[in-house]
């Protein structure tokens, strides 16, 4: 019974970390996207860095093409490696807003 209780218990950790790092993915790859459209001040990598930095987390990509970005992270939980992946950017079916 304590092992299961203890698998659950672990389980249900991992489940926690992976969805707080798949939201700190998102928030990243959203603030590049506004970062580099000019919405936030700075450089949009670095913006992402110091995010995941606080999170605990490590950028595994920070790409940014125009206006989109893509982001993956990890972290670690004891032996196990979680991933995350975020994808950030106007609609394919949005007008031009690379243009000013």
């Amino acid at each position: 019974m304590t092992v299961a209780l203890a698998g659950l218990l672990g389980a249900g950790m991992y489940l926690q970390v992976g969805i707080r790092l798949q939201g700190v993915a998102d928030q990243a790859a959203l603030e590049a996207a506004d970062t580099r459209s000019g919405r936030l001040p700075g450089d949009a990598c670095s913006r992402v860095r110091s995010l995941v930095q606080e999170a605990h987390a490590q950028v595994v990509t920070c790409t940014v093409f125009g206006l989109e970005s893509r982001i993956q992270l990890r972290t670690t939980l004891g032996a196990l490696v979680l991933h995350a992946k975020a994808h950030a950017g106007p609609s394919r079916n949005a007008p031009n807003l690379t243009s000013r």
